[in-house]
């Protein structure tokens, strides 16, 4: 089988053309894909992740006063934001929260693509259970 190392949409997983260009979503990848080789994120998606981090910092403040950064709690209650947003608001994970882009190797079959996701689990009082452990 012959494997290929190509950049998948973040946002449908479908393959980007030899442009970075998602015929599905109809949206250019271009700047994240050249960017992502350089390993860094672009103003708009640093601009993204400081917003909503500063949010998720807000949130826990205004339970917590005396609380200090933490990635941490942030990261717990910014899955949780995440999770939301894409289940209940129609939003992509990565238009709310972008990342670098890597290259995927595929191979004949390749319409197949694993992807780890984080599921958050909720008690019955809406407290991420993640966050209880």
């Amino acid at each position: 089988m012959s494997k290929t190392k190509v950049y998948l949409c973040p946002v449908c997983d479908n393959k980007l053309d030899s442009k970075s260009f998602c015929h599905a979503c109809q949206r250019s990848f271009r700047d994240e894909v050249e960017s992502s080789k350089k390993e860094e994120l672009l103003d708009y998606q640093i601009a993204q992740q400081d917003k909503i981090d500063n949010a998720c910092f807000a949130f826990i403040k205004s339970f917590y006063p005396d609380a200090h950064w933490d990635q941490e709690q942030i990261s717990v209650i910014r899955d949780a934001l995440i999770k939301v947003g894409v289940r209940y608001h129609g939003d992509s994970e990565y238009d709310l929260y972008p990342w670098l882009l890597e290259p995927e190797q595929i191979g004949n079959r390749d319409n197949i693509k694993l992807r780890l996701t984080l599921d958050v689990d909720y008690s019955p009082h809406g407290i991420p259970i993640n966050a209880l452990m």
